[in-house]
């Protein structure tokens, strides 16, 4: 050996040093940590609020409840889907509107009619029903609404009549009796409810009491023939005579 070179150096030198990497590198962790979280709450209010806040209105809207409008964000994406939000709130609340009007306006023409308006889906269901027509078939407006018109009317010829128009009779008109306390004398008149389609999706019936005009017939007829009868024997008295004096009573004035 011709010679050894040994090198050192103090292990608490080492350690300092490390120590002071390990510092730099946890508040570098820490910076970053703190920027991530501050970047993340900046993106979370600039878009998840306005996200959650559309969230809410569109609740509000599918609940039937219009009178929320969206805050229009900053951002332009955002803006825009909350632009177009509040419109479709603002046309489906006009549409919404529009349909109870012409619903309360259909409804005041069905109430005012004396003759009553049915109608059943294809599935033979009351859809609409008014007072006149609940009141001739003894039914009920609300609770009669939806339901199976063969579990509610009992009078077969009416079945018949609307079973007839759901299997694609064009029109029928029909007289029938309704059985009661006093019988009732309805006049049909059916006729099938078409889509924009031209397919049948039920069936509408248009009822018409005529019990007052058959009592009148009734009353005529009778009228007629007691008529009839009060006037046989005169005429028949009359009747004779002539024939007397076309057998010559007539040039015999005593006679």
């Amino acid at each position: 050996v011709v010679a050894v070179i040994r090198l050192s150096t103090p292990v608490n030198r080492v350690d300092k040093t490390l120590n002071a990497l390990l510092k730099n590198m946890l508040f570098a962790v820490i910076l970053v940590s703190l920027l991530t979280s501050w970047v993340s709450y900046y993106f979370s209010r600039r878009i998840g609020r306005p996200l959650e806040e559309m969230s809410e209105v569109a609740n509000a809207y599918a609940q039937g409840d219009f009178s929320e409008k969206i805050e229009i964000p900053k951002s332009a994406e955002l803006a825009q889907l909350a632009s177009s939000l509040n419109k479709m709130g603002l046309d489906v609340n006009e549409k919404i509107q529009l349909i109870q009007q012409e619903r309360n306006e259909r409804e005041a023409v069905l109430s005012s009619m004396d003759e009553g308006v049915l109608a059943v889906d294809a599935a033979a269901r009351i859809i609409t029903i008014n007072k006149g027509a609940a009141k001739l078939l003894g039914l009920r407006r609300k609770k009669d609404r939806m339901q199976p018109l063969h579990e509610v009317v009992k009078n077969h010829h009416i079945l018949e009549m609307v079973d007839a128009l759901l299997d694609k009779a064009e029109v029928l008109k029909q007289e029938v009796v309704q059985h009661g306390i006093t019988d009732t004398h309805l006049r049909l008149h059916g006729t099938r409810l078409l889509n924009a389609n031209d397919e049948s999706i039920g069936a509408l019936l248009v009822i018409q009491d005529f019990t007052r005009l058959k009592k009148l017939e009734q009353m005529r007829s009778d009228f007629v023939a007691n008529v009839s009868h009060e006037l046989k024997t005169p005429i028949t008295s009359v009747k004779g005579f002539v024939e007397t004096l076309l057998d010559g009573a007539i040039h015999e004035p005593e006679e």
